[in-house]
């Protein structure tokens, strides 16, 4: 009778324990957990790839040729941001709210109208480049570098297309896709680079930056050609539907992304043509390995915004699992950077390693904030980010000024994890009350 008993605790014991791994396998092997899992090594691997372009760069190319590429390619990236009005986050919303794909007609009016921005962009840059060469030599003491990348400019095009199919695989859920799309993006670069300087055992700024722009173009087109091969379809009915999401919250992302990244970006595109292409080399090298901290917190924010579209908060889990590991990532950075950073580059980039330690913070805290961000356009509540924005860029742009005037490089640096950490706290503020309203 004993030996029954004994027997039949053991089996609910196992039984138990088999309830118990089952619940762990499914949580592990669920979709959108195997999504977190894709997305983070996808962006671990753009990790890896951006380091390695980093690196080929900075020894291939002296300092002010390499701060010279990166300031072409951060106007590229930045401008765009000054005419996209919100359109690729409604797009992505909109997609989103109805379960549906790249196919859906909002998408093809959409590209039809971020191409046009694109163009416009650059006639305004090329009548702007006009204007200066003609009228106001004399007062832009370093207009020239403005003319030194001219360039690029018939390429913005490019790029007002790319912030609309990021956030399209984003809000279609195709995470599979999203992270071949960045990496083969990177692969482009890391081929061309290499293929190049064997042949002709030199790089030269026009190439790195027409390549750039071809790795940008290529990887947008299939999702591109799915979303336009039947046409602009229901024309009407998608520009009234994309006009209103605009008016409901669209705008408003469009002046908070203009309040915080693009005019962050474009005090530092000032501060390049002040202090020169080889500082602005040194702190964008800094900056670019910095980017690599927000890994962790992107990638969870792009794989939950579908669910979060329909969820009233965010999971617990979610946040333990962002601060724990942002803390522990940094507290090795900080411990071994100073002395693996001169394993890869050069010795004359020394600068760029105090500049680092210190946006290495400042983007930990974009991450996060950046999680926070995106929970509430999934939620639909623009006018909250819009008062995040206005306020944060009050903050970055009385900091810059004042620390740039006394630190210069240094000063940007300084401001820019000022105003993220004052972005954080606002945020975290934001979303108590928003619990507080909801409970």
């Amino acid at each position: 009778m004993h030996c029954k008993i004994q027997n039949v605790g053991v089996k609910k014991l196992l039984n138990m324990k088999n309830i118990s791994l089952k619940k762990i396998k499914s949580a592990l092997i669920s979709h959108e957990k195997r999504q977190v899992y894709i997305y983070t090594l996808a962006q671990i691997l753009t990790v890896f790839m951006t380091f390695a372009i980093s690196l080929m760069l900075t020894n291939w190319l002296d300092p002010d040729l390499y701060g010279k590429y990166k300031y072409a390619t951060n106007i590229l990236l930045t401008f765009p941001v000054f005419v996209g009005f919100g359109i690729h986050f409604c797009v992505s919303r909109i997609v989103a709210e109805d379960k549906s794909d790249e196919t859906h007609p909002v998408v093809s009016v959409s590209t039809l109208i971020m191409f046009g921005l694109g163009v416009v962009l650059t006639v305004v840059m090329l009548a702007a480049v006009f204007i200066q060469d003609s009228f106001l030599k004399g007062v832009f003491e370093n207009g020239e570098r403005l003319n030194s990348v001219v360039i690029v400019f018939p390429f913005f095009f490019v790029f007002s297309l790319s912030m609309l199919v990021t956030q399209l695989y984003q809000g279609t859920g195709r995470i599979y896709r999203l992270s071949i799309y960045l990496v083969t993006k990177h692969l482009i670069i890391i081929l061309g680079l290499i293929g190049y300087y064997f042949l002709r055992s030199e790089l030269s700024f026009e190439y790195c930056a027409l390549l750039f722009i071809f790795s940008t173009g290529i990887v947008q087109i299939p999702v591109l050609f799915r979303s336009c091969k039947n046409g602009v379809r229901q024309f009407k009915e998608s520009r009234a539907r994309l006009i209103s999401d605009m008016k409901a919250f669209g705008l408003d992302i469009y002046f908070g992304s203009i309040a915080t990244t693009g005019a962050s970006t474009l005090i530092g595109i000032v501060c390049g043509s002040v202090y020169g292409y080889e500082e602005y080399g040194y702190y964008s090298l800094a900056l670019s390995l910095a980017q690599f901290f927000t890994f962790i917190s992107s990638s969870l924010a792009v794989v939950t915004f579908r669910k979060n579209v329909n969820e009233s908060y965010l999971k617990k889990s979610d946040l333990a699992f962002m601060y724990i590991s942002n803390i522990l990532i940094y507290t090795v950075f900080s411990i071994c950077i100073g002395v693996v950073f001169f394993w890869f580059y050069p010795q004359e980039y020394a600068r760029s390693v105090t500049y680092l330690r210190i946006l290495g913070i400042s983007y930990i805290i974009t991450g996060i904030t950046t999680f926070y961000n995106r929970f509430f356009i999934a939620r639909k509540l623009g006018r909250v980010l819009l008062k995040c924005s206005l306020r944060v860029s009050v903050v970055n742009v009385l900091a810059s000024i004042i620390l740039i005037i006394n630190y210069q490089i240094m000063g940007l640096v300084i401001a820019s994890t000022v105003a993220s950490l004052f972005n954080l706290i606002q945020y975290l503020y934001e979303y108590r009350r928003y619990c507080k309203i909801e409970v």
